[in-house]
């Protein structure tokens, strides 16, 4: 019996040698299905869960209110950066202010308590022509004016032909006037209200700085002149060199108007009076 199981089994003509089993071996080798069965969690796991869901709120919760915190303070931190540069620009301004008060308030001082010297009157003036140069001898008074004493006091005129009527180069030799009072020591004093001179001076004019008069065929060696003086001094307060500078017109003694010198003779000496043009005076 077992020599014919062993045929059949091995049968060539088998339809099921393996490879397309029959319902039957179907049925004998099916695949078992799985029952699903639902696992209820416990109370301690959904307590368990519950508690880390409400931890993860929290913690939520938390980071968004840590936000909020970190952005007012940012805000905050912009308004107080805000502020404090308002503050410093108001102070700069109230500082400038001050500072441009204190500076009005010293000059204001300055100018009210400085030394102020004029040129109170001119005295008799003598017009001296020589062969090569023209000189003015002349003496003047002055006053101060101010309330300071007036210190390193200098005195300095100069020539000039007017028929010319150019001032233009007074200014630098104004300035070069002050320049030696500055350095000047142990000089002149004046005291406020005092009237010292006279100071006699000679302003010199060489010929060859007027050569054209002498060409000039309507009124050939005449000429009209000026006296330009520059008085320069120091302040007793803070030692800041000033000047006043004026003009003289020159005229023959006795003359109330200008007129034509005659520089032909090759020597002369002619009287004259100063008569001081207020429009020219200037002081600082």
């Amino acid at each position: 019996m077992s020599k014919n199981r062993n045929n059949r089994g091995n049968t060539k003509g088998s339809p099921n040698r393996g490879e397309n089993p029959t319902q039957t071996e179907k049925c004998r080798f099916s695949i078992p299905t799985v029952q699903a069965v639902r696992i209820e969690p416990s109370s301690e796991d959904k307590e368990k869960y519950s508690n880390e869901e409400n931890y993860r709120r929290k913690q939520l919760d938390l980071s968004v209110y840590l936000n909020w915190i970190t952005a007012i303070a940012a805000a905050i931190s912009l308004l107080a950066l805000a502020a404090l540069f308002i503050s410093l620009w108001f102070t700069r301004i109230a500082t400038q202010a001050a500072t441009k008060q204190a500076t009005t308030a010293q000059r204001e001082f300055e100018s009210s308590q400085r030394p102020w010297l004029a040129t109170q009157y001119a005295h008799d003036a003598l017009l001296v022509i020589a062969p090569d140069s023209i000189s003015l001898q002349m003496a003047v008074s002055m006053s101060n004016v101010g309330h300071s004493i007036a210190q390193n006091v200098i005195f300095r005129p100069i020539l000039m032909e007017n028929w010319r009527g150019n001032l233009t180069d007074c200014e630098t030799w104004s300035e070069n006037v002050e320049k030696q009072a500055a350095i000047v020591s142990g000089g002149i004093v004046i005291f406020p209200n005092q009237v010292l001179g006279p100071f006699t001076r000679a302003a010199f004019l060489t010929k060859d700085k007027i050569a054209d008069a002498f060409r000039n065929p309507d009124r050939p060696g005449k000429v009209t002149f000026k006296v330009v003086g520059c008085v320069a001094y120091t302040s007793s307060i803070d030692d800041k060199p000033h000047h006043t500078k004026f003009v003289f017109n020159v005229m023959p003694k006795g003359s109330s108007i200008q007129n034509d010198f005659d520089l032909a003779p090759t020597s002369q000496n002619i009287p004259v009076d100063l008569e001081m043009d207020i429009n020219q005076i200037t002081a600082n």
